[in-house]
């Protein structure tokens, strides 16, 4: 008789265990992992009344490592986007030292540095940064913001 019953709770037992296991390590990691909620990504909203400001054409010498050889030309064009009407017109006002501010940054870099995305963005982020203290300066206790800074035109010709 409890030979009868090892050999059941054998029979029963293995195989409860073995379906059991498989369940937990198997079938639910995979459940679970389609049934996690969907990721939103936050996408950043422009508020109402912002306004473009196009600055022209620019250039910079890009540096070489062989002297001998023609230094390339960046050519770049910037769009800034403000928070308001009246922050374009002191910008429009005092365009020259948004200019000689943007011209400071693209110059005096590499061509490898000038390729890398990492580095443009950076030099918008830069620009960005810049042009709000600029602003502040010209225009202190005002609410005037710079929200972006973007390339509309930028290349790198070699001469």
């Amino acid at each position: 008789m409890s030979r009868t019953l090892l050999i059941a709770a054998v029979v029963i037992v293995i195989p409860a265990a073995l379906g059991l296991s498989t369940f937990l390590f198997v079938l639910r990691p995979l459940l679970v992992q389609d049934v996690s909620p969907p990721v939103n990504e936050q996408i950043e909203v422009i508020p109402p009344g912002v306004v473009m400001v196009d600055f022209e054409e620019s250039q910079a010498t890009v540096l070489t490592e062989d002297p001998a050889v023609a230094a390339p030309l960046l050519m770049y064009r910037v769009s800034m986007a403000v928070s308001s009407p009246t922050a374009r017109a002191l910008i429009e006002e005092k365009k020259s030292w948004f200019s000689a501010m943007l011209s400071k940054l693209h110059r005096n870099r590499t061509r490898a540095e000038l390729n890398d995305p990492f580095v443009q963005d950076n030099i918008l982020r830069q620009a960005r940064q810049e042009a709000n203290l600029l602003l502040k300066k010209l225009a202190p206790g005002s609410n005037f913001e710079v929200i972006d800074v973007m390339y509309t035109k930028y290349a790198i010709i070699d001469l």
